[in-house]
């Protein structure tokens, strides 16, 4: 083909694909065609199509607009409508239409504010106006108001379609039944649709569902065409549990392009009587996009919000609705339910009692009423409601069985609920929960034969239920009979295998018998069915924890994390280990995902993890904070308590231990710090009370043994302490008990035995600062400067730039090299300044040095600083004698030689006088 060719039909293409095929007035015919066949979906494209051809024409959008009031798109109507007012149509023309879309859409305040009779309107368009601004007056709760605009009606047009179906509505709320079919009789002897919906809602209201279905049908079929009573009779499918049938509505409006929110909504509320959350979740999302004002949407994600357990944003949700609908019960009665899950009995008791007041009838709140007074330790109340409800309803199994349960707590009043819970058996012989309470109280009352028979029950009336024959081998297993109950759970198992219950109670039955791999193998076979099963993911974690596997313990708390992403539980676990591991910031991490702040284990760990991170200011503020809520709590005070101890505040430290004590007298954990506090304190009496009891009570426990020989150490009977301390080392080897054993040994005068004890733990541990610390102060007392010095070498890379180390080695070179000597101990000095014991090792190096005006002034500092301690003054009479101030020497000698009992500083003395 010639390129002029392409060219020319190139040309042709774009000339035709420019020019508009249609007119404006073409297309409007078209879509009215469409219209009148109530083909909707295919008029709506005509009229736009017009639209875009000729964009300010007011008749074309007005009417696109009336489609769209017929398809209840009504944002979309009221658009088209406005714009065409805003064209220059009549606004009288649109205003019956744009009150029509307005109460579609729910807009009331609109219809109040904005849609108002005038005398330009016919006579039935005034009362159609008047009938629909009282209908939104309805929304609104104002009755008064609304019967004030159906009476105005009646003078206008008593038989108008509206007018009688907005009585029938006020009747609906504020009149009778009878009297609102009274309304609608002459509706329906004429087949008009709008009235069969009416009745559709009269017959469910009376839970008439098929009734309700049938009356749905015959407006549909009076309409002829696509209209929301399809949705109606969807959504009393729904009830009727009918939900392909419902479905089928749905797609049948979806075809005919009916768009509104409802349709998304009654899909959702379908996906959430099949369990099927996530479509649930997805479906009313849809309808958010759209209009988030839309109650019932609302409604239903509270519902789906409460099912995913994320109770905080149900309760706000829920709380949004009922902004709307005050007076819904349900949603009421779900609130006080989550208040219940969450732990807050006493707020949820106030909406339930409130809710059993304005309906003493619902046995449904009756009971969970009921349930939070015995809950929340009101034992009489609960029964009282119970009993009441029993009356009512006496051949109704759930009130039996709700007093049963209630009454079995108490031993005094059991006898009698086990009678009402066989009440309820003999009037549901299925009811699972009767079974289930009446076989625990006799589990509970050791009436083991009893329940072995109520459990058999339950297994021949439930063959193909696991629970049933678990129940069975607990019960025999209770008896005695273990043989017979190892047997039961070990068929129940081959009956039922990897059913997460059967395998749990086998497997710990083979931990008991120490069988841990063939336990560790039953709970791994249910993981291949049930991947994210918790119980066993968790009982898995123990079991490595068991074994000393601390990495896939983890892992195994990873995963019962990650699979269940909505459970708070294994997060709580998870967040402890990593707390014990001081992994603070994974703690913070995990927490951080946990929608419930108020869980107190949530708020424990992270004040845990602030402390691990030294936020002590803001761990003690998060702590006056739950202890002003719960001033019983003892572990608050616990660890309030050692803030203080970290802190220094021994004072407050010990007022906070002394206050759990006050609270649980038997907490070890403060018993044990207020012993080590009342040591750091050098408060020998309150030592000597408090270790006492505690090393009777606890004999065995290595940090009592470990305290018992202080005690011993602290009353001079090293004897008693290197025993109690040699048996310690043996049974739990630590570091904190070897170093007291070489301090105890060295006291004692086996300073060898000292020297020996460390030099062996260093051999295994030679990073042990404080091992080594110990040995070169002992290797320096015992003048071994060699010793000492290859340890201050070892010590000098491990903490580099330590005043006490330095001043330790400045003296291992006394002999050797002076000069080097005075230098580490000058360094000491720079990182410790005026420390006296540094300034007496500086005064006799200098000294040595013949720095003797020098070392007079570092002795004279050091001897003025610790005028008790006898080494020090006896350094500093050597340096005023080296200085020729004999008479200030010998004063200083002639006092202090009656302070000592030390032997060889004694000795000292003595010959530094005889000197003189």
């Amino acid at each position: 083909m010639k390129l002029t060719s392409l060219i020319i039909i190139a040309s042709l293409f774009i000339l035709s694909s420019c020019s508009p095929s249609l007119t404006p007035e073409e297309y409007v015919q078209r879509a009215n065609a469409f219209a009148d066949k109530k083909e909707w979906k295919s008029a709506i494209i005509e009229y736009k199509n017009a639209v875009k051809l000729s964009p300010k024409n007011a008749q074309i959008r007005y009417l696109l607009g009336k489609v769209y009031i017929d398809t209840f798109e009504s944002e979309d109507a009221i658009k088209e409508l406005t714009k065409a007012v805003e064209l220059g149509l009549d606004k009288n023309k649109v205003l019956v239409l744009l009150g029509r879309a307005y109460t579609q859409s729910f807009q009331n305040d609109k219809i109040i504010n904005t849609i108002y009779v005038n005398d330009s309107l016919s006579t039935g368009e005034q009362a159609t106006i008047l009938a629909i601004r009282a209908e939104a007056y309805l929304q609104k709760n104002s009755p008064e108001n609304a019967l004030t605009s159906l009476k105005q009606a009646n003078t206008k047009d008593l038989n108008n379609t509206d007018v009688r179906l907005a009585w029938s509505k006020y009747e609906s709320k504020y009149g009778t039944v009878e009297n609102r079919i009274k309304w609608l009789q002459p509706l329906l002897d004429k087949n008009i649709a709008n009235a069969w919906s009416q009745m559709g809602e009269i017959e469910k209201t009376r839970n008439e569902l098929e009734s309700a279905e049938q009356a749905y049908t015959k407006a549909i079929t009076a309409r002829k065409f696509l209209h929301q009573d399809s949705l109606s009779r969807a959504l009393v499918r729904v009830q009727l549990k009918k939900y392909d049938e419902a479905l089928e509505d749905i797609q049948v409006l979806k075809d005919g392009g009916f768009n509104s929110p409802l349709i998304p909504y009654t899909e959702g509320l379908i996906a959430f009587h099949r369990k099927d959350i996530e479509l649930a979740q997805t479906k009313i999302d849809e309808v958010m996009k759209v209009t988030n004002k839309f109650p019932p949407s609302i409604f239903i994600l509270g519902l789906i919000q409460f099912e995913k357990q994320n109770y905080e944003s149900a309760l706000i949700t829920l709380n949004q609705y009922l902004d709307v609908q005050p007076g819904n019960i349900q949603a009421k009665f779900i609130i006080a339910n989550i208040l219940i899950q969450q732990g807050k009995i006493e707020q949820a008791i106030g909406h339930l009692e409130a809710l059993n007041k304005a309906d003493p009838t619902n046995n449904r709140i009756a009971s969970a009423l009921g349930s939070a007074y015995v809950k929340n330790g009101q034992l009489d109340k609960g029964v009282s409601l119970f009993k009441a409800a029993a009356l009512q309803n006496p051949t109704e199994a759930s009130t039996q069985l709700m007093l049963g349960s209630a009454l079995i707590r108490d031993e005094n009043t059991a006898a009698k609920g086990r009678e009402a819970l066989i009440k309820a058996l003999d009037i549901d012989p299925g009811l699972e929960q009767a079974n289930m309470a009446l076989y625990l109280s006799y589990m509970q009352s050791k009436a083991f034969n009893k329940a072995v028979t109520i459990a058999q029950n339950m297994v021949d009336s439930t063959p193909d239920e696991p629970l049933s024959y678990n129940l069975l081998a607990h019960a025999h297993m209770a008896k005695g009979d273990k043989t017979k109950a190892d047997k039961l759970f070990e068929s129940t198992l081959a009956k039922f295998p990897s059913d997460p219950m059967t395998s749990g109670n086998v497997a710990r039955l083979k931990i008991q018998a120490k069988q841990i791999e063939e336990a560790k193998s039953i709970f791994l076979k249910v993981l291949e069915k049930h991947p994210s099963e918790l119980r066993t993911l968790i009982s898995l974690a123990v079991i490595e924890s068991r074994l000393g596997n601390n990495d896939k313990k983890v892992e195994y708390l990873k995963k019962a994390v990650e699979l269940n992403p909505k459970v708070t539980s294994p997060k709580l676990i998870l967040a402890a280990e990593y707390e014990k591991q001081g992994e603070y910031q994974l703690v913070l991490d995990l927490l951080r995902d946990v929608e419930d702040k108020d869980n107190l284990e949530v708020q424990l760990l992270t004040i845990k993890a602030k402390i691990g991170f030294k936020k002590y200011d803001y761990s003690l503020t998060l702590l006056k904070n739950l202890i002003a809520k719960q001033p019983e709590l003892s572990i608050a005070y616990f660890l309030r308590g050692k803030i203080y101890t970290e802190q220094k505040d021994l004072t407050n430290a010990k007022e906070s231990f002394e206050k759990v004590l006050s609270i649980v007298p038997e907490h070890y954990a403060s018993s044990l710090m207020l012993t080590q506090l009342a040591l750091l304190n050098n408060d020998r009496a309150e030592f000597e009370k408090r270790i006492k009891p505690l090393i009777k009570q606890y004999p065995e426990r290595p940090e009592i043994a470990f305290l018992s020989a202080k005690l011993d150490s602290v009353g001079q009977d090293y004897k008693s302490a290197i025993a109690t301390l040699e048996a310690l080392i043996k049974k739990t080897p630590n570091v904190e008990a070897v170093i007291d054993l070489a301090r105890n040994k060295w006291v004692s005068g086996d300073k060898a035995g000292a020297i020996e004890g460390l030099e062996l733990w260093q051999d295994n541990n030679q990073d042990e600062k404080r091992v080594l610390m110990l040995l070169s102060q002992f290797y320096l007392t015992e003048n071994r400067p060699d010793d000492a010095h290859l340890i201050h070498i070892r010590l000098d890379k491990l903490i580099p730039n330590n005043p006490i180390l330095l001043n330790n080695m400045a003296w291992t070179y006394k002999n050797s090299d002076i000069k080097l000597g005075i230098r580490y101990a000058k360094k000491a000095l720079s990182l410790a300044p005026n420390n006296p014991y540094i300034e007496d090792t500086l005064a006799m190096l200098l000294l040595a040095d013949n720095n003797i005006s020098e070392a007079l002034v570092h002795s004279q500092s050091a001897a003025k600083q610790v005028p008790e301690m006898m080494e020090v003054q006896i350094n500093y009479a050597t340096v005023l004698i080296a200085d020729k101030q004999k008479d200030s020497a010998k004063n200083l000698l002639n006092q202090i030689k009656n302070k000592t009992k030390d032997p060889k500083e004694q000795k000292q003395i003595k010959a530094l006088l005889n000197a003189l």
